[in-house]
């Protein structure tokens, strides 16, 4: 069965609320009910596709295909659904006072889907597996699944493809990009770009068929949450005494270690706060909220990187204090209203 809906600004920040809202609307199941624990399992599933455009007029579609399991505790709350050998069912809105419209539902499998050309059913999606009930919930959102789907045969450069600055200015010649221009007013210079890379900060991917060059940075911000509240960074004090104003949540990019967005998440967060090694591993304190995750991907033009196609991957993450975890917080004082980490340079509230 699919169904569309329109997210709302009712629905708050995450996809579920979204979801579950449609859910209702349509099927007339309560909220609640949808809410207990067992009863849906969400994932994203990702889909490329092309979008007619208005002449001459830049236009935008967002679109969200999401896959929801019933699971075998939530089965009951369905039973009206079709769910007992998949027949079909009704169900009737009453959108103005006197006008009533009637839908009628009925359950695909998949193959069947697809050769029937449902609308807006992808034709290929990119699932993201349900992990086990032990393990830290995997979000498999990745840069590599979302954007390389956009230009075929792209692939991750390494230390390997880039030794020295003379080889990447021979990729940026290949690329039809002037690596003269680099180093020059606000663009960087051939080596901090290498250096950059070096340290994973961000990455360069390359299409030999098709000569594209781009560069990749993958941000994650994290919601960490605790009783109704959320950490931010106030400010950092540098060693010299400047003063930079943050305001912020806590932040990270997401590096070649860090598995998928999840692990990214719960080691910034370990790194940020300074984390005890002698601690208990902050996976199993915390828990990573799926249905509060969203992503953002901007192509940018950045006068720093002349001629080089940017393109930016903003994970939105939410993390959750459990009470198995609280009193390491409040040994070291981070449950506390404010408090401080020390880096090698400077200081964070």
């Amino acid at each position: 069965m699919i169904f569309a809906a329109k997210k709302e600004p009712r629905d708050g920040g995450g996809l579920f609320a979204a979801v579950v809202r449609a859910i209702h609307d349509q099927l007339s199941i309560k909220a609640d009910q949808l809410h207990q624990a067992g009863v849906l399992n969400y994932r994203a599933d990702t889909y490329q596709f092309q979008v007619p455009s208005y002449p001459g007029l830049a236009s935008a579609y967002r679109t969200h295909y999401v896959q929801v399991d019933v699971l075998e505790s939530g089965v009951a709350v369905f039973s009206r659904c079709g769910l007992q050998g998949f027949g079909g069912f009704t169900t009737t809105h009453q959108y103005n006072i006197g006008q009533n419209t009637t839908s009628f539902w009925r359950w695909y499998d998949a193959a069947s889907a697809l050769k029937e050309g449902l609308v807006k059913f992808p034709s290929s999606v990119t699932s993201h597996p349900k992990p086990s009930p032990d393990a830290l919930p995997q979000v498999m959102v990745t840069g590599d699944e979302k954007l390389s789907d956009s230009i075929r045969g792209l692939r991750a450069l390494t230390t390997k493809d880039l030794p020295n600055t003379r080889s990447l200015e021979q990729l940026f010649q290949k690329a039809g990009i002037d690596p003269a221009r680099y180093g020059n007013g606000n663009a960087k210079s051939m080596e901090q770009l290498l250096q950059e890379l070096e340290s994973a900060d961000s990455k360069l991917e390359w299409c030999e068929e098709t000569a594209t060059l781009r560069r990749v940075v993958e941000l994650v911000f994290i919601q960490f949450i605790w009783n109704g509240r959320v950490l931010v960074e106030q400010e950092q004090i540098f060693f010299d005494g400047r003063i930079r104003r943050r305001n912020m949540l806590v932040a990270d990019k997401r590096g070649p270690c860090d598995p998928d967005v999840a692990s990214a998440a719960v080691r910034g967060l370990r790194e940020e706060l300074d984390w005890p090694y002698t601690f208990p591993d902050l996976a199993v304190l915390t828990r990573f909220m799926p249905e509060g995750y969203c992503q953002l991907i901007e192509k940018v033009e950045s006068t720093s990187y002349p001629g080089l196609l940017c393109t930016w991957l903003t994970h939105f993450c939410s993390i959750q204090l459990l009470e198995a975890g609280v009193e390491f917080f409040e040994g070291p004082g981070m449950l506390r209203d404010s408090f401080e980490t020390v880096e090698k340079d400077k200081t964070n509230r």
